[in-house]
């Protein structure tokens, strides 16, 4: 195997540890945390160890991972590397960890002792002792301090500290030795050179070491043995220091804490880690590398062998690394969980077709920008190959007359044309998506003046194909248990009895069957897997197997044996493996090599990857693939999966999840990819739309079998429990309740209505002790704290216990809600709530709006504006914002659904991304501050201002003082949102117009009374100004109201409602404000940089989906240039759609861009912004 690069990391190369198979790479804090690390020009190449030379150019050349990239990280940043299964991920890793510097390296020797890292902790420390060594080099240094101690304490020879010191300084050396030894040995070229001339002069040093440390006591003279004395002195201090006693007890507080996080029962702390199983060694492994301070944090699949907790505390752990103080450790890490890598990266690196590439968002957003950039690019191609057409028309015809007619003119504008078709037909904007400038977009030596309009392609789509299952010539079910029971022998010879690791297990699985298997690590899933194909023999009960049946199990070490196997057989390739399996079972005449082929590439091993690439140059993904072909060729009746959607990638695990839920035989999986097993097990599939579907036609062969556990400690397995049987056949259910399961420990089995008798059951202890009343405090705490509004609701009220963790926390756990589903728009609903509780005085008006809009504006350009508010907030205020966003949450889908119905082509149906749905909540929220502001919003004085002048405020002054804090395309996210409320209330207005009216009959004796005056209750709606006047006015009461109007089904109630509610207002606040002279009057005195920037024409180029970006339709209709300008300037219809509301994704599935330019086309002819000019 051969790898080249040329990396230039800026760190120091001494410091670099790498550590795997979760790679780390560690840099001095001393001199503080290095900005950024580059590499320029990586090459990665993949070549086969074997010693003979291949046949033909391109094998003798090897496999290309990478070619020419460019790795750039920047300092604190979280990076998630994505790509399919073996284009070269771990290896990245490895390349930057081991810090080779230039192309053509070998990373490995002939033997492949470093291709792929495995974990052989072969230490008989405790977990917790190696955990805290290995972070701390704790039996290093109590080793060179004991050398040091034994020589300066001893009192017998004066030469004894001499001695040690050189020994010690003498061992540091050689350890320096063998790195510049390797440098020299990767390297090529002038860095080669260099690396060599360092190693010779280093090897003189260490000569001369070696020549200290045996030179005789007669030869050193009397200074050199007091300076290295007391050198020997100082350092045994220093060491001693480091070993001292309340620094390794916060350290070992620290590991005690990520042990227990990423899974470790305490019973397992003092487990010696020779004895642990190979995906234990992994934790121990990861909680180690997550101990020690670090600048460049490395994790290459860290989620691998952890359980659903694991991952959510892993996840919130990298989160909290964001702000450690001083310097946050840059992360770059590789998952195939989606979840995960949403939830933790800031920027992904995009390693496809050799090369690097850089995206600043998550996963979700990257796939919509693509999604955009495609459909844009491809449109602009399509327009210019017909200009291109267009033109070769033209330039045919204009040469034809030229000659016939002898006409110059024609044949120079033909060469003319020809010469722009040849030189600047391309690329006609820049990266940014403004006008393209050939001196600054387009630099460097080119054979034209434009670039290619490159539309970017899918990449080829994983599938894998699984041969069917064989018949079974008679019926019967595969395996049947019963009453099982299994305990491990105890490792030492024990007078009590060890527990139970299952116990009475009836399961009976047929053809067709769909089994998944829950339970939390340690449970035992394993092991009943192991029974059920028979690795194992149970300790009491019956285990029934179907005569003809054929099994196939793939196991959680099915990738360490192909591993170990590679060692052993270092030219060993995947073809040549199925090849030696098929033949050790004497079947290779039923097998060509054309048929064992077509089974590799049906699993994604094509080609080259499975005839040339050896076993140790597999990535994970790859492995898993073989794994499953040594499996399958056998064309068995029953899968049984542990574990097999590790190291796959997103695509795999949809293609695989895809093959199963349409193969014909049984599978029962254990896993914890929730996607996957939904699509397995509960047999939800997604259609070309992205829409889930239930597989209703074969539900009743879908079961959920649950393994209970004690989460408290794991290790005592214990097999009984609370058992939940659940009839239902909607799968939503079954994967609440399963999710549920899963976090809790509890055991549950789901199965269909038609299914009378559930598949496993297990006896009813004595004395049933709820499985939510034994979770520690923190594991609740951290439970609630992951869940959303809706989830924390649902469990609060099921369970006491988890009521009384809530109570204990309610202000954190609300308040924590609120971050999660609001984020940033959480400082606008902090200000609508603060704004509702206002005391305006009506002779200090002016001055208390003022200085509210300006605290307001404050918090929103503060650093922390969230921390700053959980500060303010009290539990009521938490509980009263709860309250009122699911009000506002309620109105944002109305708004959707409602605004979505204007378009020729509806997406209702398709839910809300979450930046759409946080520019909805928001223009509510302003909306709110607004009505509380200045609309007639439960103040009782209100409705006796006959105007705004007794208040001494204008139009001008709203919009000067509330509107212009927003960007222009926020400013019609309410004016969006108004004309929503506005439209609702005329149809409520319709509803009840006769009920108010002065025609009913139930006011003729007001009516006489008051005369021509109009009596409480009657409102006139004969005017279209009476009824705008009145729709302003109850808009401007604010959001619950409306809530309740929307609401109330009962046609009597809504009458009472709106009859006490309909407000009067003599000053449409919004609409009035903005209108075209008011925006006018404003810029006349108050020039802002908003107004400078759109007299400048200044880009605003669209860049993503962002509620902190302008929305694609913005940039549209201003044709990528800044206006501020909006209201009046900006036509009704778009605002009944919510234009400004929209993803690009939706945007183009709603043909909306059509509808955009025929109404701007309707409404202006010209750019409005000259009126500005």
């Amino acid at each position: 195997m051969a790898k080249a690069c040329n990396v230039t990391p800026h760190l120091d190369p001494k410091k670099l540890e790498p550590m795997c198979p979760t790679h780390r790479m560690t840099g001095s804090r001393g001199g503080g945390s290095p900005k950024k690390s580059d590499g320029e020009g990586l090459n990665i190449t993949v070549t086969s160890g074997n010693s003979t030379k291949p046949k033909g150019k391109a094998r003798a050349e090897g496999l290309e991972i990478l070619t020419n990239a460019s790795l750039k990280l920047k300092a604190g940043v979280h990076y998630a590397l994505v790509g399919r299964n073996g284009t070269g991920k771990s290896s990245e890793f490895i390349a930057v960890t081991d810090h080779l510097k230039q192309n053509r390296t070998d990373l490995t020797d002939a033997n492949g002792s470093e291709d792929q890292p495995r974990i052989e902790l072969s230490s008989s420390l405790s977990v917790l002792e190696e955990v805290v060594d290995r972070a701390t080099s704790r039996s290093e240094i109590q080793r060179e301090a004991d050398i040091l101690s034994k020589a300066i304490d001893g009192n017998v020879d004066l030469f004894a500290p001499l001695r040690a010191f050189r020994q010690v300084q003498h061992e540091h050396l050689m350890r320096e030795l063998f790195e510049h030894d390797k440098d020299a040995r990767l390297r090529s070229g002038a860095r080669g050179m260099a690396a060599r001339k360092a190693l010779i002069a280093f090897e003189k040093r260490v000569a001369e070491s070696n020549e200290r440390v045996g030179q005789k006591n007669e030869e050193i003279d009397e200074a050199i043995l007091k300076e290295e004395t007391n050198a020997a002195i100082d350092l045994l201090a220093e060491l001693q220091a480091q070993l001292e006693p309340t620094r390794i007890a916060e350290i070992e507080v620290k590991a005690r804490n990520i042990l227990t996080g990423i899974g470790f029962p305490k019973t397992h702390f003092e487990k010696p880690v020779n004895t642990l199983s190979g995906g234990w060694q992994m934790r121990t492994n990861l909680a180690s590398i997550l101990l020690c301070p670090t600048d460049l944090l490395i994790l290459d699949e860290p989620t691998n062998f952890l359980d659903l907790l694991g991952i959510i505390w892993l996840q919130k752990y990298l989160l909290s690394l964001r702000n450690s103080e001083p310097n946050p450790p840059t992360v770059i890490f590789v998952s195939h969980d989606r979840d995960f890598v949403n939830s933790i990266c800031q920027e992904i690196i995009i390693l496809r077709d050799k090369e690097l590439t850089y995206f600043r968002g998550d996963l979700t957003s990257y796939e919509k920008s693509i999604e955009a950039k495609k459909l844009y690019l491809g449109r602009m191609k399509e327009n210019q190959e017909k200009q291109k057409a267009h033109i070769q028309q033209t330039i045919s015809q204009n040469i034809k007359h030229g000659k016939a007619a002898g006409d110059e003119n024609k044949l120079r504008q033909a060469k003319s044309r020809q010469k722009k078709l040849d030189n600047r037909m391309g690329l006609q904007v820049s990266a940014k998506g403004g006008r393209f400038k050939l001196n600054r977009d387009f630099g460097g030596y080119n054979l034209t003046a434009r670039a290619e309009i490159e539309v970017p392609v899918d990449e080829k789509g994983t599938n894998i194909t699984l041969p069917p299952a064989p018949n079974l010539r008679f019926p019967g079910p595969l395996v049947s248990l019963e009453n099982v029971n299994y305990i491990y022998p105890p490792v030492k010879p024990s007078k009590t009895k060890p527990p139970p690791t299952l116990q009475n297990i009836n399961l009976t699985i047929y053809m067709g069957d769909r089994i998944g298997i829950i339970g939390l690590n340690g449970s035992g899933k394993s092991t009943l897997l192991k029974l059920l194909t028979e690795t194992l023999k149970p300790t009491s009960g019956t285990i029934t197997h179907h005569p003809r049946l054929r099994m196939g199990y793939y196991s959680q070490d099915s990738i360490t044996d192909l591993q170990n196997l590679s060692h052993a057989s270092p030219e060993l390739t995947a073809l040549s493996l199925l090849a030696k399996n098929i033949k050790d079972t004497g079947q290779e005449d039923e097998f060509t090599e054309q048929d064992i082929r077509g089974l590799l590439g049906g699993l994604g091993l094509p080609g080259r990857i499975a005839s040339d690439i050896p076993l140790g140059k597999l990535s994970g993904g790859q492995l898993v693939r073989l794994s499953l072909a040594l499996v399958i060729w056998r064309e068995p009746q029953f899968l049984v999966l542990d574990e097999v959607t590790t190291h796959l990638d997103f695509s795999s695990v949809n293609a695989l999840a895809d093959a199963l839920g349409t193969w014909n035989g049984a599978v029962v999986v254990v896993s914890h990819d929730r996607f996957f097993v939904r699509g397995v097990v509960e047999g939800e599939v997604r259609d070309e739309d992205g829409d889930s579907n239930d597989g209703e036609e074969d539900v009743e062969r879908r079961r959920w079998v649950g393994i209970c556990a004690d989460i408290a400690d794991l290790s005592e397995n214990i097999g009984s429990g609370s058992t939940i049987n659940c009839t239902n056949k909607r799968a939503s259910s079954r994967s609440k309740l399963r999710d549920l399961a899963l976090l809790l420990g509890g055991q549950v089995e789901i199965q269909a209505a038609e299914q009378p008798k559930p598949a496993l059951v297990l006896p009813t202890p004595s004395k049933p002790v709820s499985l939510l009343e034994t979770l520690p405090p923190e594991l609740k705490s951290q439970i609630l704290f992951s869940l959303s509004l809706a989830d924390l609701s649902a469990l609060v009220h099921a369970s006491p216990a988890f009521h009384q963790c809530y109570l204990l926390n309610r202000k954190a756990l609300l308040f924590g809600v609120l971050r999660t589903e609001l984020g940033s728009v959480l400082i606008d609903a902090f200000a609508a709530y603060i704004s509702e509780f206002l005391e305006l005085q009506q002779l200090s008006y002016l001055r208390q709006v003022t200085e509210f809009l300006t605290s307001y504006e404050e918090l929103r350009s503060t650093p922390s504006p969230l921390d700053v508010i959980q500060e303010k907030v009290s539990l009521k205020n938490a509980i009263d914002l709860v309250q009122f966003f699911s009000i506002t949450r309620v109105l944002a889908t109305e708004f959707a659904n409602s605004a979505l119905t204007y378009l020729p082509i509806s997406t209702k149906s398709e839910p809300l991304s979450r930046t759409e749905r946080m520019r909805i909540l928001r223009a509510f929220y302003r909306l709110q501050i607004c009505c509380n502001l200045f609309g007639a919003n439960h103040r009782k004085h209100w409705d006796l201002l006959n105007s705004y002048e007794t208040l001494n405020i204008s139009c001008v002054d709203i919009l000067r003082l509330f509107f212009c804090i927003f960007e222009p395309w926020e400013v019609e996210e309410i004016a969006c949102v108004h004309a929503f409320m506005g439209k609702k209330y005329e149809q409520i207005f319709r509803s009840i117009q006769f009920d108010v009216s002065r025609d009913n009959p139930k006011f003729a004796n007001k009516l006489a009374r008051y005369g021509p005056l109009t009596p409480d209750g009657c409102f006139d709606f004969d005017t279209e100004d009476s009824v705008i006047n009145l729709r302003e006015g109850t808009i401007s009461r604010g959001l619950r109201l409306f809530y309740k109007a929307l609401n109330i089904k009962d046609h009597a109630h809504l009458v009472d409602l709106m009859s006490s509610n309909i407000g009067r207002c003599y000053f449409n606040f919004i609409l009035d404000a903005l209108e075209r002279t008011p925006q006018h009057e404003r810029r006349w005195h108050w020039v802002s940089d908003r107004d400078q920037a759109q007299d400048t024409n200044e880009e605003l180029p669209f860049h993503r989906d962002s509620e902190h970006t302008p929305p694609l339709a913005w940039v549209i209709i201003w044709k990528g240039t800044y206006s501020n300008i909006y209201g009046d300037y900006i036509p009704n219809k778009l605002r009944e759609w919510g234009y400004v509301m929209w993803d690009v994704a939706r945007l183009v599935r709603m043909d909306a861009k059509k509808v955009l330019a025929e109404t701007w086309a309707e409404t202006w002819g010209h750019d409005p912004r000259i009126e500005f000019r």
